[in-house]
């Protein structure tokens, strides 16, 4: 199974930098994610382990800015706080509007999406402001984008 992850994380990574000039990352602390649980809900805990460790999400990550800084693209980290509970519309930002794992809809001007994809929009916009391309999507207006927002 490590091999056919490796083989998909190559894939992935390789056609991501050819795809795009800027790519934005939350810059999640992976290992505080993968402490070890305490009292009630271990084992749901340890389960959560587990799969972040079987998706090797650093190993994901590092191998990126490996072929990204040989490529000459730009991977910036952003700050994951509120990024799946922001609104890409209008910024409203509040627990309540992630309905579920699934569906966002904004409590302030009813935007709906797929929660990922309004987080990545929003992961984008952060990553287009830290590297000085601006702070909005230019692809959310239509036009074509170099840049690719990671959940």
């Amino acid at each position: 199974m490590s091999d056919r992850r490796r083989d998909w994380r190559e894939q992935l990574t390789t056609a991501l930098v050819q795809a795009y000039d800027l790519i934005a990352v939350e810059a999640l602390q992976v290992q505080a994610m993968m402490r070890r649980g305490h009292g009630r809900g271990r084992s749901a805990k340890a389960g959560l382990n587990r799969a972040i460790g079987e998706q090797g999400w650093s190993a994901f990550r590092r191998r990126l800015q490996e072929k990204a800084s040989m490529c000459g693209v730009e991977v910036v980290e952003v700050d994951p706080a509120y990024t799946s509970q922001r609104c890409q519309q209008c910024g409203y930002t509040a627990r309540d509007n992630r309905q579920s794992q699934a569906v966002f809809q904004c409590g302030s001007c009813g935007h709906t999406a797929h929660a990922d994809q309004n987080a990545a929009q929003n992961i984008l916009a952060a990553g287009l402001a830290v590297s000085g391309r601006g702070g909005g999507c230019t692809w959310a207006a239509g036009e074509p984008s170099t840049a690719w927002g990671v959940v």
